[in-house]
């Protein structure tokens, strides 16, 4: 029998915990008072993003009432103005066998549906389809790495560009995100629609 607890303070044998990469964090940890601003290329409309709420620590995994293993989590909440819903991100490594790589966690909740998907997996390797949900496979492809990259003239460094095949947050249209590093999302293309979101200014607290 095995149970699960936080245990902020990751107190227990370190040769037991489960760090999560800083490459993942470097990505996709952001805390309470980060925002983006992005722009549609179509309409021109604006759409503010910003954590809510944020939190991180340790998960203690318990079998047969000895310590079995420490993940380390962390998990943040942003709220978007275009379409006035939630989104969360969130690594919570005891969830799932990590021979795969860390997984980050995307969940929107629209008020009718609710997915969850993984936005980003480290480490990946290109050209390698990756299943991005619970019960989707291959369905995500990490297509190009740009070591430096421009949207109008903010720069960014060591961008990741994906691709997910059906995304169904846009009528199951395939979508392409560039990541980078301190930054998050920069740039969200519907290929199929000629039309992106592009960033304009964010703020950003690691």
């Amino acid at each position: 029998i095995s149970c699960c607890k936080d245990d902020d303070n990751g107190t227990g044998a370190d040769s037991k915990t489960i760090r999560i990469p800083q490459e993942v964090k470097d990505y996709m940890q952001f805390k309470t008072g980060t925002w983006w601003l992005y722009e549609d290329s179509v309409s021109l409309a604006t759409d503010c993003v910003y954590v809510t709420a944020s939190s991180q620590g340790f998960d203690t995994v318990y079998e047969a009432g000895h310590i079995k293993q420490i993940y380390e989590y962390f998990s943040w909440t942003c709220h978007n103005t275009f379409e006035n819903f939630d989104h969360r991100y969130y690594v919570h490594q005891s969830w799932y066998e990590s021979v795969d790589g860390t997984k980050v966690f995307y969940n929107k909740f629209d008020n009718i549906n609710s997915t969850t998907m993984v936005i980003f997996t480290f480490p990946y390797v290109l050209n390698k389809f990756y299943g991005s949900g619970f019960f989707s496979y291959d369905t995500t492809y990490y297509q190009n790495v740009y070591s430096n990259y421009s949207v109008d003239t903010l720069q960014f460094t060591d961008v990741v560009q994906t691709l997910f095949k059906n995304y169904d947050y846009e009528i199951n249209k395939d979508t392409k995100f560039y990541l980078a590093k301190q930054a998050g999302i920069v740039r969200r293309d519907i290929p199929d629609r000629n039309r992106f979101w592009k960033i304009k200014a964010y703020h950003s607290i690691k």
